[in-house]
């Protein structure tokens, strides 16, 4: 729905045409960013029976996305010294929130909010829009606008989320060390991750 509202208001397709790469790329990084742990996440979490064990596997996946997301500044980070990027920050931003988003939905489903898990969905759907129009069509920002509009839309879903459950207060615990599961999630998770790169 928003292509229309976008090439209307975007006059220079081939800046419409680079965004597109951009985001092709972006989701083709995603399953290395996350490991594939939004499968592994959900799976797992509906077999716990105690918080204790749903803490252990939300404090794992947790430090693992905070990880990951680290190693992939720095690869931006290096790669921004060597090669001109166009975009690669903003790109960079997209392809964090959008891990995040992809993981702490399937968590949030995987504890058994299935109300928040849809709702969410609905409010980052409405949020793009939204912040398109602010961004794109009002700003007159282009294809910066569109990558805030994602970028703001996904951490206002996100913030709903920690809003409604508290996941950060209730489940993620920086003292938990172990979790008994990681290896069995990752085992799990990981035999995915062709499949996943391959769509």
């Amino acid at each position: 729905m928003l292509v229309p509202l976008y090439t209307h208001y975007i006059t220079n397709t081939d800046e419409f045409g680079y965004y597109d790469i951009c985001l092709t790329v972006i989701f083709l990084f995603i399953p290395f960013v996350t490991l594939q742990l939004r499968d592994g996440a959900f799976r797992f979490l509906l077999d716990c029976n105690t918080k204790r064990d749903k803490a252990q596997i939300v404090s794992f996946v947790y430090r693992t996305l905070i990880t990951s997301i680290s190693i992939s500044t720095i690869i931006a980070l290096i790669i921004s010294f060597f090669l001109k990027v166009e975009y690669l920050w903003y790109s960079l931003l997209l392809l964090c929130v959008m891990s995040l988003y992809e993981v702490i939905t399937q968590v949030t489903r995987g504890l058994g909010y299935t109300k928040v898990f849809v709702t969410t969905g609905i409010i980052s759907s409405f949020c793009i829009g939204i912040f398109s129009i602010l961004f794109v069509v009002l700003l007159n920002m282009g294809i910066t606008g569109i990558f805030l509009a994602n970028i703001f839309a996904r951490v206002v879903a996100l913030i709903y989320i920690e809003l409604r459950i508290k996941i950060i207060a209730n489940y993620f615990h920086f003292n938990i060390k172990k979790c008994a599961l990681k290896h069995d999630i990752l085992r799990y998770s990981l035999p995915l991750l062709p499949g996943v790169i391959c769509w």
